[in-house]
């Protein structure tokens, strides 16, 4: 996921919104994840879980 997230961005130039899914819990996926500066949303969750935090990506929040 990474890689293919570096790869989208690279080639269109552009901060792709994106977030990683997962289930695994290996210090060292778990580290490059956060060394690429990506959000994590780790299993189990519920859909509206994940729909949630992919509008947040693509509409940021306004301030009140």
């Amino acid at each position: 996921g990474v890689a293919v997230i570096g790869a989208l961005r690279g080639t269109y130039g552009a901060d792709i919104p994106a977030v990683i899914v997962t289930g695994d819990v290996a210090p060292v996926v778990l580290r490059r994840v956060e060394d690429a500066g990506l959000p994590i949303f780790s299993k189990p969750f519920r859909p509206d879980q994940l729909v949630e935090k992919i509008a947040k990506l693509i509409v940021p929040s306004r301030p009140d």
